[in-house]
């Protein structure tokens, strides 16, 4: 955190924002272990950062041989002596504290979580709780433990405790252990009426029910007071119990909201019931996503980050600071939760991994097909505001199934749009000797069952989008008048509405008639050679494909006949459908198939990498994804297929997009996400994946603002789309006038009724889904000028932040000794020294030398690059001032800065304004005045001895002194904040960055 010292105008920036978002990671709190075998890396921001100092004796329970043998590497190890620790500590909530794994691909979150059980299990604790996603990961879990020398009983689900009795107890190898569970069980209902979650509570914490060494007497099974007994060992035990539970996958708790709990997920309310059952448990939370949004971090009450002792009360005001505060505020919290020994994140290096963005050119007639949608969509809504009035029927749920639906609906046609090039890329990719994944998320399976297929011929592909918008029709345009909820309780049939049903039929011949493309799961397969070459990984039960011909080989050589099938993927009430997308998947690794298809359903515990022990291990992964999903979670998880430990070589990966301005509402969608992510799990918004979505992320203050500032009313009035809403109706848009005068007059109407909804960018991108896409790619390039030039505003200002900073300069030093600005002088508890912020004042020389400066531009000089020395063409305050002009790779008119006496500047240059102001000059004519600029501004400002403030004037000297806030700053942020604003205008640049020095 640093505040830079008061000063008017700069040529140049102390600061930079830090180009390198990973670095290879180093284990420096222990000693002991074999390095990890796989090439792991940490968010530069969180690899400054050091965990603190621990003593938790971890040699002592831990056998010898898992650690010189290594069966646990040195940053498992890590991970397991610092969840360890954290277990040690008790919160002022009076509850245990919890520790959260938030390691990615390739570091063994499986092995830690086994390391964390096996140290529990020998120090005497012999019961506890492991929660997962699936059951297939039961083998996983099992495989884990074993690795480790650990022979602990593994309880795979209830089936086993529901076979045990009061009078007989539960079978011995039943009585310790550990319970894997999925969720899902979790919240199932147990045998004999009870919950799965008392059940599982009860084999937890009380002894006596299963045969333990408990030495008080048993009363006997009937007896009066054997239910008194149990309820009061269970309570009694609940409080005291300190076994281990460990949240697998810990983001499937998401979608908790305090105070509206009939709107949150069963299992994030029972996530949060098991926490608060068993007070004293050790909680280890694992997810490699389990912060994609602020908003679903409520299961995580035992990181301490709000409550007692803590700068939030309770989660609202937590959850209210992270918005109000932004993703700054996110990184900086990352940073300090590592320096308090409450999580550690690692993960796979993307170092050879390639990203590239493709964009699907808008050919003629797949231009022609959208806008014909569009038109449709238009009718429907002009035609079914006409019916809803004519039937008296309320607008506002159909409205909202309206958008849902349109959004849907544009979403899979904007996958359409980009099939031929998502083929050609396949194909080009095969021809090369590469293996191809192509990731999704529909199947479009939703369209078969409302068909009701059954396997046999058809008469073409199906159509999902077509289906869809059929049934929204038949289900929600009406044919009758509204009814009274008397006359239907007296049977009375409701009355037709002649009007209705002719718009009704005209629509059904209008959607007949309109071109829309097949599934594009089923399209995919059937160009890329069909199921005998490509292997599918989905959840789906059956697909549509082109019939195989059969007789003599010479008419089998053929290929695929046109003749079109329905077929099931796996055999009616069997367990194949169980292990088909683990078969499929060997296919792939065999070589069989060379194309793998994966949807959700396959998105975690499938592993598709270059292994060095797969068959096809020499074929390079190309890795195309042509849909996003909503989460970022679920795309991270899908990456990770293809980027995994122990692989060859790095996968390639493509980001398929059209050139529709309204696909972008998706990107946007998942950049966002992974944003937060980043900041809150990395300590970097630019860290969550390999992939960086960020110029995607228009959901941001500065979109918003963005929005507001085009007089949307007008634009949108004139193009057919409208944003806000009546005030009593935050979804259905209101025509503002009629005419387009009028509108546009409204639109500086900013405290009229849906005035708000101006700045709502999701909004605003959903509804472009639904514009002719000329008029869209018009629109949506005027809101990404108006954002560009809201931003360059911003960045002028010193208001705009793009990540992690670093304080850069020849040389650094402490201008002063640290001081204690809050917290206990003395204390080494996470209450004391943890909770301490300090202010270091540097004294940081920003010049650059000559030599230096020659140096660099020989460096980054490319062939036809323009990079040089240059001169002003007029002289400033007395003099001709020199830099050093860099052209960027890649950019034919965009130049970096870099100044004798203040370095490299914040902010490029276009060349435009480079030639305008600066004229070339030869290094021998440019080395004079570099040199005696470099010297004169080593003391003194730019202005030269008239400047009326010299003494404490900075704009343009050498020296600088930046303050940086250092320890705990979250708990000081608010009054930070009410201070720079206070002192905006004697502060330059009073934004409050994250930065670091270096």
């Amino acid at each position: 955190m640093a505040l830079a010292a008061p000063v008017e105008e700069d040529f140049g920036s102390d600061e930079q924002i830090s180009k390198q978002v990973f670095q290879t990671y180093e284990c420096k709190s222990i000693g002991k272990g074999k390095p990890h075998a796989g090439d792991i890396a940490e968010p530069s921001s969180l690899s400054a950062i050091p965990l603190p100092p621990s003593d938790y004796p971890l040699w002592d329970s831990l056998p010898p041989e898992v650690v010189e043998q290594g069966k646990l590497s040195q940053l498992q190890l890590e991970g397991v002596l610092y969840a360890c620790s954290r277990h040690q500590q008790i919160l002022p909530s009076g509850q245990r504290a919890g520790f959260f794994i938030g390691d990615g691909a390739g570091v063994g979150k499986g092995r830690q979580i086994a390391g964390v059980i096996l140290d529990n299990y020998i120090r005497g604790r012999r019961r506890h709780l492991w929660l997962s996603t699936s059951t297939d990961l039961h083998v996983d879990a099992g495989r884990d433990l074993r690795d480790l020398g650990a022979h602990i009983p593994l309880i795979n689900g209830c089936a086993g405790l529901d076979r045990g009795t009061r009078a007989l107890g539960l079978a011995k190898d039943l009585q310790e252990g550990v319970l894997f569970l999925t969720y899902s069980t979790l919240i199932s209902a147990g045998k004999g009426g009870r919950s799965r979650m008392e059940q599982v509570v009860e084999w937890l914490v009380v002894e006596w029910l299963v045969g333990g060494t408990n030495s008080s007497p048993q009363p006997q099974a009937g007896s009066s007071k054997a239910g008194d007994t149990a309820a009061a060992a269970a309570a009694a035990g609940a409080q005291a119990w300190d076994g281990l539970i460990v949240l697998d996958e810990c983001h499937k708790a998401k979608n908790f909201t305090p105070g509206k709990e009939a709107q949150s997920t069963k299992v994030a309310s029972a996530v949060i019931d098991l926490q608060a059952m068993l007070p004293n448990a050790r909680v280890l939370y694992c997810s490699a996503t389990g912060v994609s949004e602020v908003a679903n971090m409520a299961y995580m009450e035992r990181m301490g980050l709000w409550g007692p002792a803590s700068p939030f009360p309770d989660f609202a005001a937590f959850l209210e600071s992270m918005r109000k505060r932004g993703v700054s505020f996110m990184e900086l919290l990352a940073m300090e939760m590592k320096a308090a020994g409450r999580y550690v994140a690692r993960g796979l290096s993307f170092r050879q991994a390639e990203f590239l963005q493709v964009e699907a050119p808008l050919i003629p007639e797949k231009v022609a097909q959208y806008d014909a949608a569009v038109a449709l969509w238009q009718s429907l809504r002009s035609k079914l505001e006409m019916a809803l009035q004519l039937a008296g029927i309320d607008k506002r749920d159909v409205w909202k199934t309206y958008w849902a639906a349109q959004q849907r609906f544009f979403k899979l046609l904007c996958v359409g749009l980009k099939l031929d090039t998502v083929i050609a890329e396949a194909k080009a990719a095969l021809a090369s000797g590469m293996c191809v994944v192509i990731g999704l998320q529909s199947t479009g399976e939703a369209a078969a069952d409302a068909m009701g297929l059954e396997p046999g011929p058809l008469p073409g592909f199906v159509s999902p989008c077509k289906e869809m918008l059929l049934r929204f029709i038949q289900l929600n345009f009406p044919e009758h008048a509204a009814q009274s909820p008397e006359a239907a309780a007296m049977g009375l049939q409701p009355e037709a509405i002649p009007a209705c049903r002719a718009m009704k039929q005209q629509l059904l011949a209008q959607l007949a008639q309109l071109d829309l493309p097949p599934n594009f799961l089923d399209q995919l397969i059937d160009e890329l050679g069909g199921p005998s070459t490509v292997a599918e990984m989905t959840g789906r039960k059956g697909r549509v494909v082109r019939e195989q011909r059969k007789g003599p080989a010479a008419a089998a050589a053929a290929g695929l006949s046109q003749r079109v099938v329905y077929e099931l993927r796996a055999k009616p009430d069997s367990s194949e459908m169980d292990s088909l997308n683990v078969t499929e998947r060997e296919a792939f690794l065999s070589g069989k198939k060379r194309v793998a298809l994966i949807s959700d359903a396959a998105s975690t515990g499938i592993s598709l990498h270059a292994a060095a022990t797969a068959a096809n291990r020499s074929q390079r992964r190309l890795h195309l994804t042509i849909e996003l999903p909503w989460s970022a979670d679920k795309a991270i998880q899908q990456l990770g297929r293809s980027h995994r430990t122990n692989q060859v070589s790095a996968p390639l990966y493509k980001l398929v997009v059209s050139a529709a301005g309204g696909e972008r509402r998706f990107a946007a969608a998942v950049a966002r996400r992974l944003q937060s992510l980043g900041a809150l799990t990395r300590g970097d918004r630019r860290a969550a994946a390999g992939v960086d979505l960020s110029d995607s992320n228009f959901d941001t203050p500065w979109g918003r603002k963005s929005l507001r500032k085009m007089e949307l009313r007008g634009c949108c009035d004139m193009m057919g789309i409208g944003l806000s809403g009546r005030s009593n109706d935050s979804v259905v848009e209101d025509r503002i006038k009629d005419t387009v005068s009028a509108a546009a007059k409204d639109a500086n109407a900013a405290a009229a009724p849906g005035a708000k909804d101006l700045g709502d960018v999701r909004r605003f991108l959903n509804r472009l889904l639904g514009l002719p896409l000329g008029r869209q790619n018009l629109l949506f390039n005027y809101f990404a000028a108006t954002l560009a030039a809201e931003i360059a505003a911003a960045r002028a200002e010193g208001r705009y932040t793009e990540g992690v900073s670093d304080i850069q300069g020849s040389s650094i030093s402490l201008a002063r000794p640290p001081q204690l600005l809050w917290g206990a002088a003395s204390g080494g508890s996470e209450a004391g020294a943890a909770a301490q912020t300090w202010v270091n004042t540097l004294q940081v020389d920003r010049g650059m030398t000559f030599e230096d400066a020659a140096r660099r531009l020989a460096h980054e000089s490319f062939p036809g690059c323009l990079s040089g020395f240059r001169r002003s063409r007029r002289p400033m305050f007395g003099s001709h001032l020199v830099l050093l002009a860099l052209q960027k790779p890649g950019q034919k008119h965009l130049f970096s800065l870099v100044r004798p006496n203040t370095g490299e500047a914040f902010y490029d240059m276009e060349r435009g304004e480079l030639d305008e102001k600066y004229v070339r000059l030869a290094p021998e004519a440019a080395q004079e005045e570099w040199a005696a600029q470099h010297a004169a501004s080593l003391g003194s400002c730019i202005h030269g001895a008239a400047c009326a403030s010299k003494a404490t004037c900075q704009v343009g000297r050498r020296l600088t002194e930046v303050t940086i806030l250092s320890g705990s700053v979250v708990r000081v942020w608010g009054v930070l904040e009410s201070v720079l604003e206070r002192r905006s205008r004697e502060l330059h640049n009073k934004a409050d960055r994250t930065m670091r020095v270096r």
